[in-house]
């Protein structure tokens, strides 16, 4: 074999290495890539449905499309004004919010929060499709068995939660929009957790918020603290400028990832409060 030929040859075998690496890596990637993006707990049941300061919450049971049991609390008079359906986090499950649930109650809204499925005492796995199907399971709920009008319902999303919120109001008619501190696309999430290295091109979760949120025309409100480690802050703002209007969107000074609620920089509350009640946003209507 001339030179030629040995070059050509071992160019060959470099190719076929880096295709079985390829291959290798999406085999890898998609065996394990929900262990990656969604981090489940269990809850035990409560022995009391007492979160403190006066509030209580009813444990609900959802039917999702596949027929999976999915755990929820409800809190509030479900009756009457504003709902707020919220959409968590990619970690933990609905107990880790009380303190959202109970701060909600006091501003004066009514609340339904779900758990994802594979979350606390929710039946199945998670996976991108399913937790979409498990939003709307928690919104059909809200309209089909409590009676409450869409045009109360008020869905907030934080962080992978906010990918989920957007997705159901692509699906579902929903009067107004929070997203808190969530993220453009999945792959650029992926690109920044593996510093750099292309795992995005393996992956089958999309998590397109920037590519939904140009189709949803309800009042929108984004929250994002200007020191979040997890999702970086720009990632908010490009977010909130892909989306049209009527939006807001309201830089939480030195707040983190999850420390907006003990916000000393906004009245957290108060803010959801006015802008589901249909408040003033820079100047005009909501």
């Amino acid at each position: 074999m001339g030179e030629k030929g040995r070059g050509a040859w071992i160019a060959i075998r470099a190719a076929v290495a880096l295709l079985v690496l390829a291959a290798a890596g999406m085999a890898v990637i998609g065996a394990f890539e929900n262990r990656f993006i969604f981090h489940p707990e269990a809850s035990p049941r409560l022995s009391s449905t007492h979160l403190g300061g006066g509030v209580e919450v009813e444990d609900v049971e959802l039917r999702s499309e596949d027929g999976l049991a999915l755990h929820a609390w409800k809190a509030g008079d479900l009756s009457q004004g504003p709902v707020f359906l919220h959409c968590h986090g990619n970690a933990g499950n609905i107990t880790h919010r009380a303190s959202l649930v109970t701060g909600l109650i006091g501003a004066g809204l009514s609340v339904l929060i779900f758990d994802y499925r594979g979350y606390g005492r929710s039946e199945g796995s998670p996976d991108e499709a399913g937790v979409y199907a498990d939003a709307r399971a928690a919104w059909d709920h809200l309209v089909g068995s409590e009676g409450v009008d869409p045009s109360r319902i008020v869905v907030h999303g934080h962080s992978l939660g906010g990918a989920v919120a957007v997705d159901l109001a692509t699906t579902r008619p929903v009067a107004r929009l929070v997203i808190e501190s969530s993220f453009t696309t999945g792959a650029e999430m992926a690109r920044r957790v593996f510093l750099g290295f292309p795992v995005h091109l393996f992956m089958r979760s999309r998590f397109d918020s920037i590519g939904k949120i140009g189709a949803l025309k309800m009042p929108k409100l984004f929250l994002h603290g200007d020191r979040d480690d997890v999702v970086p802050y720009d990632m908010g703002v490009r977010l909130y400028e892909a989306a049209p209007g009527p939006k807001r969107f309201v830089r939480l000074e030195g707040e983190d990832h999850n420390s907006a609620p003990l916000s000393s920089s906004v009245d957290y509350f108060g803010l959801l409060a006015a802008f589901a009640r249909g408040g003033e946003a820079e100047g005009a209507p909501w």
